[in-house]
């Protein structure tokens, strides 16, 4: 209990999670990183950010 934040719909948070990885994933596919397990981590700690409690 408390992963996600709940001031938002869910339908919203879906909408928002979906977003935000097909954005990730064409970010990746066209600037690949050079360290490619940090720019993960990274953006998997922005979702987090973004969906988490505030």
């Amino acid at each position: 209990m408390g992963a996600v934040r709940t001031d938002l719909a869910a339908d919203l948070i879906i909408a928002l999670a979906m977003g935000m990885g097909q954005a990730m994933d064409s970010w990746l596919i066209t600037r690949p990183p050079a360290d490619l397990d940090s720019a993960i981590a990274t953006l998997m700690s922005t979702m987090r950010r973004a969906l988490s409690p505030l």
